[in-house]
């Protein structure tokens, strides 16, 4: 049993939560000072499909907790009293609800469960202190995993998990009271190697156009040479 209440102290999110809420919050509260900030949230699914969120906020650090909460991302999450709140589910990856108070979504060794990273040098570093413990500061991407082991993704600045999540260019500070913008969120976007080539409709075009060629080339060819035959 004290083993158990230990790996729930390392692996809950925080003391945030309502045990068995399922959330998907509004945009960000507004601001009370000049100005915001805002810090990225990349969720990565099971079978390698991304969600990428921008999120502004007002204060001049949140924790891990609060950048979920107001990414928009769908999520489920348990309480366990003093000790926090542990995530169950984001998006409807996940354990039930059942499993996730008798176990926090882990098994045996390597099953995975929805894991918190932070960037640390050029990769991920797995934060086991809880999502609420962690402090967001301007500019900072966080990362969820359902995974039980790293995390083979390259790291991501601010400007890219803001393209992707198709928040507007960033609008920079806002007059005294000013409400923060909406957080803006992307999912469904498929992982893939970094570096990898696009195969974009231009391309497909070009290589079609190139195959139309070199097919009219060998077809006028053929004919030319039955005509020589021919004579």
């Amino acid at each position: 049993m004290a083993a158990f209440l230990v790996l729930v102290a390392l692996l809950l999110a925080g003391g945030r939560g309502t045990a068995g809420q399922t959330v998907a919050p509004p945009g960000s509260p507004a601001g009370e000072s000049p100005g915001f900030h805002a810090a990225g949230l990349v969720i990565v699914h099971g079978d390698g499909t991304l969600t990428h969120a921008y999120v502004p906020f007002a204060e001049d650090e949140i924790s891990g907790l609060d950048l979920l909460e107001r990414s928009g991302a769908e999520r489920v999450t348990t309480g366990f009293g003093g000790l926090g709140s542990a995530v169950c589910s984001l998006e409807g990856e996940g354990c039930d609800l059942g499993e996730c108070r008798r176990t926090v979504c882990q098994g045996a060794a390597g099953d995975p469960f929805w894991k918190y990273f932070r960037i640390a040098g050029e990769g991920w570093e797995a934060w086991p202190l809880g999502a609420s413990s962690a402090r967001v500061r301007d500019g900072d991407v966080h990362l969820w995993a359902w995974t039980g082991g790293e995390v083979d993704l390259p790291v991501m600045t601010l400007d890219a998990v803001r393209e992707l999540a198709g928040a507007p260019d960033e609008p920079g500070a806002g007059a005294p009271g000013q409400a923060v913008p909406a957080a803006s969120l992307a999912s469904g976007v498929v992982g893939r190697d970094d570096g990898a080539d696009d195969v974009s409709p231009r391309r497909i075009a070009l290589a079609l156009g190139l195959l139309a060629l070199v097919g009219g080339g060998g077809w006028l060819a053929l004919r030319r040479t039955r005509a020589a035959s021919r004579s």
